[in-house]
Order: structure tokens, then C-alpha cells, then sequence
């Protein structure tokens, strides 16, 4: 039996970096059918442990991950993923349930799974070592936490275990990475199942620890039952990429923020501060830096970034669940009438007005008559890219049948003018848009809509001294901030060294000049790279959503995407999909 090299069974982390590849998964589960024949479709995670992985490891001690003869060393790998499950469900459902989660991920995309990586026998040290270890694995895996939501046999909500793994995943990675899939049935199930004080363990011991941690990290049981039950009755979208990736640039470039204006809207009696300016300005880095302001602390209540190449964001239902979700995380009132509603109800809303007077206008009512500070307590929804609603236009797609009025097609805006205008007064509105968004027709629009009750600022109104890109590429202050980020993927173009305020040409002759770059460095005199680049960037460009990595690596592309223009900046890969960074590329 050979045990794979450099593995210290002793070493409390050890099993924090023997993830297994999806790749690897597959064979596992090759290995499990061909041992168990028919039979292995029935078997639940406890027999598969009890008759295969304790017997196979049983003349080592060890854990199954560091077997070279099942695990190929080339499919160990730090975890991305930590699979969270309950052992009486079906083990072959659990590996289906991974493969269609992961369905957009590359095969060598690595995930933890406890029969795995934790050493079986309870008698070692290893095993010890392995089970204090479990916090450190959920914070080790960057990707999160996949919830197993088979509750066949039982719900993974009722078990203990799986209760602290989400409670970890919550306190490392925030509810944006708990990954919870489920039906509509299920969904149901799960939701009322949870509650943390009555969930089932099998050591009390264990249990104790776990309630204990759980306290810790969310203030109280109830918390914590309600941050679960919120995420599976209003699914709500994430922007953790958007926040983390803005916030990143404007930190590069040392930008130092002015948020005086802001402050003086908040303690106006104004309804809506509107920041306008054309592409690459900077209007979404603001409403980033405004959502993590300590200068401001709490200026912005919930928010949603539109982005007009993900339909989810554009879907003007997700929008409200999206803001009902970070409403009644930080207003009971809100959160006490949420948990209240019918879950299959929720799951199935469709229609715009329903959705907003049962998310927000009727719990937002309720919150009003609770204020016990009328002057102080207020609420700020933050809508940053208004203009990214707008339908796609023809000089972009020409082929694209155009199936309304551009003015008239923009449902993000629609969903301000007709329904979030009607919520209470103390409700205030914060949004970024370009001027020529709806036709040209945005800012008279929100005029009409809160009339004497709009103040606007611009970009650089908010933007103080000092700054630049942080390698010292433009000594220049001012005009569009993206190409101070674009010129990280010229380093050694001549656009880069401005001795003034960058346009928005510059940032399009920058773009020219990262092109012609790649093609010379990256691609060279093989016509055959050139070929397969123009074929991925013309797949791309024409991509109603962006591609995942699954589908690229179908199209034989995988390999290419180290050769894009200005990869890794103007074109990079996160949560398995690539994404340009800004659309005016």
C-alpha cells in the first residue's frame, strides 16, 4: 500500500489540503459501483463508510485521501469546496447532487468530503486531529460551503454537525457562501426543520461545543435559524465579487473618498441622490466604497449592482428578494414579517407587484409603525448602473430582434418609478446611472418621479487627492477611473504613461494597444493560437451570460483562456465563469 509523499498524519491541518479534484471524485465513485454493484444506488454515506472506506484503510490507519493506489496524487488538491451532508442520506446521491452543482466547474476543481479526507479510525490520533479540525477546513475552502439538501432519509437541517459546518461557513465566508440548492418541496422541508437547539447529535459532548460556537459567532440560536431560513425562502443574489473586486481597484489606485456630499443628502429632506456620469467614471467603485463606509456607517441599507450581461440581475423579482433579504437582516420588524410567509408562495412569485407589496411594501409598512426614532431610523436601497437595464442595443446586436421601446424596457427603472416610490418617506433612494440610460430619458424620468425631492453628484465630487495606480502607471488624477485599471494589462504600452486626465478614448486606445500586445507576445506567428483566440473572444462577445468553465472546456477552449487579451485583468475567471471587467470593453 503506498501512502502519498510529504502527508503528516499527526499534522492537525493535514487534512485542511487533501481536497479531491472532481476528476478524482468520479473515479471514487467508479470504484463504489464497480465494489457494490447495483446495491451501492441504496447505500447510505454510513454503510459506504462502514464497508469501504474503514476496510480499505484499515492496515494503514490512515485516511482514504492518502492512498495512492485509489487517489491519484494528481488529483489531490487544496479544497475549494467543503461538502456539508447528513450520512443517512444516499451516497449516491450525494455524489450526483456534487456533479450538478459543479456542473460549470473544471475537472480539476477540488472539494472536501469527511469520508475522505478524515481519518476513519476512531482510535488514532489522526482522527482527533482531524475532527478539531473541521472550522479550519470550512475556512480553508475559499469557495464555501455546498449543502447537501437531500432530505430523503433525513434533512441535513435537523443534524447538529451540518448545522455548526454552516454556522462556520456563515462566520468565514458570509451567507454568500452557503451554497443551498434545492426544490421547491425540499426548500419547504428544510425551512421548517431548522432550529439549531433541537437538532440531533450523536455525542452530547459534541453538541454542547457546537451550540456553544454557534452563540458565539451569531449572538443567539434565533439569529442564526432565521440568517438559514432567510437565505431558502428568498434565494437572494450575491455580489460579494462585485464588492471585493471594486473595493480592490480603488484600494490599488490609493483613492481617497470625499463623502461629504453624501452625508449632507442623508440629513436632507431629499428622496433620492442620483451620481451620474458617463462609462468608467467610477460610479460603481463609489456605490462599493458607500456599502463598506465606516465614514458613513450604515449609509446604505441593502443595494443591487445590475449587470447587463447576468439575466439573474436583471430579473426585477431577484431584485426585490434580493433587497428584502439584507432588509430583514438588519431590521426585525422586516425579518419577523418575512419569516412568517408561506415558502412554496415565495418560491413561485413571478409577477413584479406581488412580489414587492408582500417583500417589501408590507413589511417596510410594518417597520414604519415600529420606529421608536422617527428623525433618526431611516432606510437607504442603493441601485447602482441603472443604465445596465436597458435592452441590449441594436448597434451591439443587430441581429437581435428589439421586442420594446428602449425607453420603456428598462424594468429596473420601471421597478423605482411605479413601485418603490410607494414605500414609505423614511425609505430614501441612492442610485448611479449613465445620463443618456433610457433613451436619454433617466434623469428627467426620476425628476418626475420625486419631484423637488432629486439631488445629483458627480464622480469626482466624492473622489478627495491623492491616488493613482498604485505601480505608479498614471501620475494622473481624475477623468475615467477604469483606465487606471485597464493600464495594469499594458504595463508597457505608451498609453499608460497620460500626463493627463485619461477620456474615454484613452481607455479604448488602451484596449487597442493590449490587443496588439497579446497578439504579438501571447499568440505570436501561429495562426492557429490567433484562430482559436478570435474564436473564444467572438464566443464570448456574443454570450447572453458568462461563460462557464465547463462549457468552454466543451468547446475545446479551456487552454485559450490564458492567451485572452489582458487576461488576467480585463478578462478573468471567478466563481467558474469568465467575466470581462467592465463593459466598456
Amino acid at each position: 500500500m503506498r501512502l502519498h509523499a510529504g502527508v503528516d498524519p499527526l499534522d492537525p491541518l493535514a487534512t485542511a489540503r487533501l481536497g479531491i479534484t472532481l476528476r478524482g471524485l468520479r473515479k471514487v465513485e467508479q470504484l463504489l459501483r464497480e465494489r457494490f454493484g447495483p446495491e451501492f444506488e441504496g447505500m447510505s454515506t454510513t454503510e459506504v463508510n462502514k464497508r469501504w472506506v474503514e476496510e480499505v484503510t484499515a492496515p494503514k490507519l490512515c485516511r482514504l485521501m492518502e492512498m495512492a493506489e485509489l487517489v491519484d496524487p494528481s488529483d489531490v488538491a487544496r479544497p475549494a469546496y467543503f461538502l456539508s451532508h447528513a450520512w443517512a442520506n444516499k451516497a449516491a446521491r450525494l455524489f450526483k447532487f456534487v456533479f450538478e452543482h459543479l456542473a460549470n466547474a473544471s475537472d480539476s476543481t477540488a472539494v472536501w468530503l469527511d469520508i475522505l479526507c478524515v481519518n476513519q479510525h476512531e482510535e488514532t490520533l489522526a482522527h482527533r486531529h482531524d475532527v478539531n479540525a473541521f472550522s479550519g477546513v470550512v475556512q480553508a475552502c475559499s469557495a464555501g460551503t455546498i449543502v447537501i439538501l437531500d432530505s430523503e432519509a433525513c434533512s441535513p437541517a435537523t443534524r447538529c454537525w451540518c448545522l455548526f459546518e454552516w454556522a462556520h461557513t456563515l462566520a468565514a465566508h458570509g451567507l454568500d457562501g452557503l451554497h443551498m440548492h434545492l426544490s421547491a418541496e425540499d426548500r419547504a422541508k428544510v425551512f421548517g426543520s431548522i432550529n439549531v437547539e433541537e437538532a440531533e447529535c450523536f455525542k452530547e459532548e459534541d453538541k454542547a461545543m457546537i451550540l456553544s460556537e454557534i452563540k458565539q459567532h451569531h449572538t443567539s440560536y434565533e439569529l442564526f435559524d432565521a440568517s438559514l431560513k432567510l437565505q431558502l425562502l428568498l434565494e437572494p443574489l450575491s455580489y460579494s465579487v462585485d464588492l471585493r473586486r471594486l473595493l480592490q481597484r480603488a484600494d490599488e489606485m490609493g483613492t481617497q473618498w470625499r463623502f461629504k456630499g453624501v452625508g449632507e443628502w442623508l440629513d436632507s429632506d431629499s428622496r433620492l441622490l442620483c451620481i451620474s456620469a458617463g462609462a468608467g467614471e467610477g460610479k460603481s467603485t463609489i456605490s462599493a466604497a458607500l456599502c463598506s463606509s465606516t465614514e458613513l456607517s450604515g449609509c446604505v441599507t441593502a443595494h443591487h449592482f445590475i449587470k447587463y450581461n447576468d439575466a439573474r440581475r436583471l430579473e426585477v423579482v431577484r431584485v426585490v428578494k434580493s433587497f428584502a433579504f439584507q432588509l430583514a437582516k438588519r431590521l426585525p420588524a422586516v425579518r419577523e414579517h418575512l419569516l412568517q410567509l408561506d415558502v412554496a408562495r415565495v418560491s413561485q412569485l413571478s409577477d413584479m407587484d406581488e412580489a414587492f407589496k408582500l417583500l417589501l411594501l408590507q413589511p417596510l409598512q410594518l417597520w414604519e409603525q415600529r420606529k421608536t426614532d422617527v428623525l433618526r431610523e431611516r432606510v437607504v436601497l442603493l441601485l447602482d448602473a441603472l443604465d445596465e437595464a436597458d435592452p441590449i442595443s441594436p448597434k451591439v446586436a443587430p441581429n437581435l430582434p428589439q421586442t420594446c421601446p428602449k425607453v420603456c424596457g428598462n424594468r429596473t427603472l420601471q421597478l423605482l418609478t411605479t413601485h418603490l416610490r410607494l414605500l414609505p418617506g423614511s425609505v430614501r433612494f441612492l442610485v448611479t446611472t449613465r445620463p443618456d440610460a433610457a433613451a436619454g430619458q433617466v434623469l428627467p424620468c426620476l425628476d418626475r418621479t420625486f419631484p423637488g425631492s432629486v439631488t445629483r453628484l458627480q464622480p469626482s465630487a466624492l473622489r478627495g487627492t491623492g491616488g493613482g495606480v498604485g505601480s505608479g502607471s498614471s501620475p494622473v488624477e481624475g477623468g475615467v477611473m477604469v483606465y487606471h485599471t485597464a493600464a495594469a494589462a499594458g504595463k508597457s504600452s505608451p498609453y499608460t504613461q497620460l500626463k493627463r486626465a485619461p477620456q474615454l478614448q484613452d481607455v479604448y486606445d488602451l484596449y487597442g494597444a493590449v490587443f496588439r500586445s497579446a497578439a504579438h507576445e501571447r499568440v505570436g506567428n501561429s495562426s492557429q493560437l490567433a484562430g482559436r483566440v478570435a474564436d473564444l473572444l467572438a464566443v464570448t462577445m456574443a454570450a447572453k451570460e458568462p461563460l462557464s468553465q465547463a462549457f468552454l472546456q466543451q468547446l475545446g477552449f479551456a487552454d485559450a483562456l490564458r492567451l485572452l487579451p489582458g487576461h488576467p485583468q480585463l478578462f478573468f475567471v471567478d466563481e467558474h465563469r469568465l467575466f470581462m471587467f467592465h463593459k466598456s470593453l
